[in-house]
């Protein structure tokens, strides 16, 4: 499947409700824009290609928290604050590229 930060938080925060109190973050993550799930304070990064603890918990600055019930703001004005960050288009293509040009080096042709 395919999705950015924002798609697979949303999956993954809608598969754990289920099950544990998630909620879907938006922040900041070395100041650009970014989405990441979180239940009681554990960061759970969709963007990863294999499970495995964050190694910078630090870096991940969350504006605002919500799941299907409710959004809450962690300062009035954060969620106008989220829409402001930049993101960083150029990187994700070169990242997907690279991943691409690996799989065809393999012989993994599609």
């Amino acid at each position: 499947g395919y999705g950015d930060c924002e798609d697979t938080s949303l999956l993954l925060c809608s598969l754990l409700r289920n099950a544990i109190n998630a909620h879907v973050v938006l922040g900041s993550l070395q100041g650009y824009g970014h989405a990441w799930v979180v239940n009681e304070g554990q960061i759970y990064e969709t963007t990863y290609t294999q499970a495995q603890p964050v190694p910078d918990p630090e870096h991940y600055i969350p504006f605002v928290l919500f799941d299907d019930q409710a959004v809450l703001e962690l300062w009035p004005g954060a969620l106008r604050e989220v829409f402001n960050l930049t993101r960083n288009e150029a990187l994700k293509l070169n990242l997907i590229a690279e991943v691409v040009n690996g799989f065809a080096t393999c012989g993994h042709n599609s």
